[in-house]
């Protein structure tokens, strides 16, 4: 049974980055927003559960960040109480349980297995990011793509949603750059898995780039720029920095000759939302926008908000932006509170963490931070796995020091 668990959430991670729905048109909410992977994490999910039933482990210890996220979720649907959507609230509310729930089940999966957990991750960027940059040069020079839903102006793989494609690059980004250069015993590659998971760390960097998120490309840089004032003085450091550097101007040198709506379009971004921002655009108000619509929101209910996914078509006909607005927003100083305190625990678990490994893993931390204010990251399953692997990462490394003592 447990082999078939792992399995089962190989295959959903393996399918993680492919967010088209089963049926975005149907009337069933559920079926609606529920993807391949989905279906992979709900069977894992019932298999875990006839599994700790039948070996009566269902009192086993569940780590404290855990039963902090499910904390959360119940601030999160106390919001139903005075929701100005209250059926949005429980179905979002219930998105996110099932996440933690699903990112609980891959801890317990591989807590033991840090490396075969790493190796899947590499092997689901490396595709997505491949199958993503191929569709981008075969769409804009009329060759046959993968995934129809295939655009000339960014690149999405298999997501919905160009947003969707670089957070979860972003995501899985910051959980593998720190292993370029931080080693260790439990996650000792061979010279050809090295060689791949160079490979996959860079294809995934010209993936997310492709993307044309300006949010999460700013939000990296912000992490680059941090990461090299911390480890400057590390040569393998620098070297990797300029060959980087190379990689990215030559893939912009290519992208304006053989995929140029690409170009264009993250030119023209990033100088409406950064160089050129001009007062009385779309552009420029959203934002604005987004943050007063949810002040108001705030001041309205102070104590629940208007109620997890209360706030579309009542204050606006959009979604609010970011995690920490939404929460604002939506689940009042409930949410808030317990959100926030999630968040300082989730920190001082890293904080724990080997002081040589904080080097390069705190400057993505830090750029996570900020790309959080611009997307809600408690609703996407690549932080949950991103999640998931740092709590593999420190009960492992819990367990080496122990093991040391003794």
């Amino acid at each position: 049974m447990q082999y078939s668990l792992r399995i089962l959430v190989a295959c959903m991670l393996l399918t993680s980055f492919i967010t088209h729905t089963i049926d975005i048109d149907s009337s069933n909410l559920i079926i609606s927003r529920m993807t391949i992977s989905d279906v992979f994490g709900l069977l894992a999910l019932v298999l875990f559960g006839l599994q700790s039933i039948l070996k009566n482990e269902f009192l086993k210890k569940i780590p404290k960040l855990y039963i902090a996220a499910i904390g959360v979720a119940i601030c999160f649907i106390a919001t139903i109480i005075t929701s100005l959507n209250p059926i949005s609230t429980l179905f979002e509310t219930l998105i996110v349980v099932y996440l933690i729930c699903l990112s609980f089940v891959i801890y317990e999966v591989f807590k033991n297995k840090l490396k075969l957990f790493f190796l899947l991750i590499m092997s689901t960027c490396f595709t997505m990011s491949f199958i993503g940059l191929y569709d981008l040069f075969a769409v804009s020079n009329n060759m046959s793509t993968f995934f129809h839903s295939a655009y000339p102006s960014h690149a999405i793989s298999g997501f919905r949603y160009f947003a969707q494609a670089s957070n979860y690059s972003f995501t899985m980004l910051t959980l593998l750059i720190p292993f370029r250069y931080y080693k260790n015993s439990n996650l000792k590659l061979s010279q050809v898995e090295t060689r791949a998971f160079n490979a996959t760390v860079l294809i995934t960097i010209l993936f997310m780039i492709a993307s044309g998120a300006i949010s999460i490309i700013l939000s990296f840089v912000i992490a680059v720029l941090i990461f090299l004032a911390i480890n400057f003085r590390n040569r393998k450091v620098r070297i990797d920095m300029a060959y980087m550097f190379g990689a990215v101007l030559t893939f912009a040198i290519l992208t304006y000759f053989h995929a140029n709506s690409l170009f264009t379009n993250i030119k023209y971004r990033m100088e409406s939302r950064v160089t050129d921002r001009k007062q009385g655009t779309l552009e420029a108000n959203f934002i604005v926008e987004n943050f007063q619509d949810t002040i108001v929101a705030f001041k309205d209910n102070y104590l629940f908000g208007t109620g997890l996914g209360g706030f579309i078509d009542n204050y606006s006909v959009e979604e609010i932006h970011g995690t920490y607005l939404k929460v604002l927003g939506e689940t009042g100083l409930i949410g808030t509170i317990g959100y926030l305190v999630f968040l300082i625990l989730f920190i001082r678990f890293v904080l724990n963490l080997d002081k040589k490994y904080l080097n390069y893993f705190i400057p993505f931390l830090m750029a996570s931070l900020v790309s959080w204010s611009y997307n809600y990251h408690f609703r996407k399953k690549e932080f949950w796995i991103f999640f998931a692997f740092m709590m593999v990462f420190g009960y492992m490394s819990q367990k080496k020091t122990s093991d040391e003592q003794q």
